[in-house]
């Protein structure tokens, strides 16, 4: 969660950001996650691979 290499586009669902990568603002969007670490909070969470 520090590297950046993972980071994916949330298509669907909220996120739990674990990561010290992404900002603020951008963990507050929960339009990106790095899935390395973090997990979902919705029962589903569905990313753009």
């Amino acid at each position: 969660g520090v590297c950046g290499q993972c980071v994916t586009k949330v298509t669907d669902g909220i996120p739990e950001h674990r990561d010290d990568f992404l900002s603020a603002d951008e963990k507050n969007s929960n339009q990106c996650v790095m899935p390395c670490v973090s997990r979902a909070v919705s029962d589903s969470l569905t990313l753009d691979l």
